[in-house]
């Protein structure tokens, strides 16, 4: 979020979000690589009535890998080249909580893509994993995982000063580490 609070022209433009530090400004939606650059940046203008729910979940993710995958086809230079032979081979994806959910997970690898993702409490529906009341009890560092019936996705949680939720269609709980 870019704060600002002067006129803007259309007003779309602009959002409100009265929880956040920055209330007013524009959002932006940035197209990143595994190397940190920054590949493309689109400005947010509010939802898209004309588009179907499922089609505005996944539209971060297809459109940003597409996007990239044409953009870096049309570049000529010997980077750009790299770059496109790079973002071909885009497997796999790491979301922090904003669209996350076990439907994502599950329609991300029926695409065949990966994704690791945090997910919140109110998104992973009849999910039979330890509530966060249940996870309060256990130390900090205390986790318990699930595996779905078709060994395909898995969902983790851990004790920090809160409960922490994970998902993934691509990456284990192994190795274990600690800080």
């Amino acid at each position: 979020m870019i704060g600002y609070k002067g006129k803007s022209a259309p007003k779309s433009y602009k959002q409100y979000m009265p929880k956040k530090p920055t209330k007013r400004g524009f959002k932006l939606w940035s197209l990143s690589g595994v190397s940190a650059y920054t590949y493309g940046i689109k400005l947010y203008q509010g939802a898209n009535a004309n588009m179907p729910v499922a089609q505005m979940k996944l539209s971060s993710y297809t459109t940003a890998s597409s996007e990239l995958q044409t953009r870096s086809k049309h570049r000529n230079d010997e980077d750009n080249e790299q770059l496109a032979k790079q973002s071909e081979d885009i497997k796999s994806y790491g979301q922090s909580g904003m669209f996350d959910s076990l439907s994502l997970l599950h329609e991300m690898t029926s695409l065949g893509y990966g994704l690791t993702c945090t997910l919140r409490s109110n998104r992973i529906k009849n999910c039979p994993i330890k509530s966060e009341k249940a996870m309060s009890k256990y130390p900090r560092g205390y986790y318990d995982y699930l595996v779905s019936k078709e060994k395909n996705i898995i969902i983790v949680t851990w004790q920090d000063r809160k409960r922490v939720l994970m998902g993934s269609n691509f990456i284990g709980i192994e190795p274990l580490t600690q800080l």
